[in-house]
């Protein structure tokens, strides 16, 4: 449970970087939302592990794209 947590803490942290640089912010709020539901143990958004997956890879594919605009400047 407290492994869980954690991860959840640094998905977060991550996730808030992105949402600090990012124009979308409503998107990753929600991301972030869902996150903390998740890892409080309510579990109101997402039941298992792999529910995660799609929202790490669409983060993911954010960030990248981001990256790519940043190193084009």
């Amino acid at each position: 449970s407290r492994l869980v947590l954690l991860k959840a803490f640094y998905d977060i942290l991550w996730l808030s970087i992105l949402f600090i640089i990012s124009s979308s912010k409503f998107f990753i709020i929600y991301r972030v939302a869902v996150y903390v539901f998740d890892g409080s143990s309510c579990g109101w958004f997402i039941k298992r592990e792999k529910d995660l997956e799609p929202y790490r890879r669409e983060a993911q594919a954010l960030y990248e794209q981001m990256h790519d605009n940043f190193n084009k400047r």
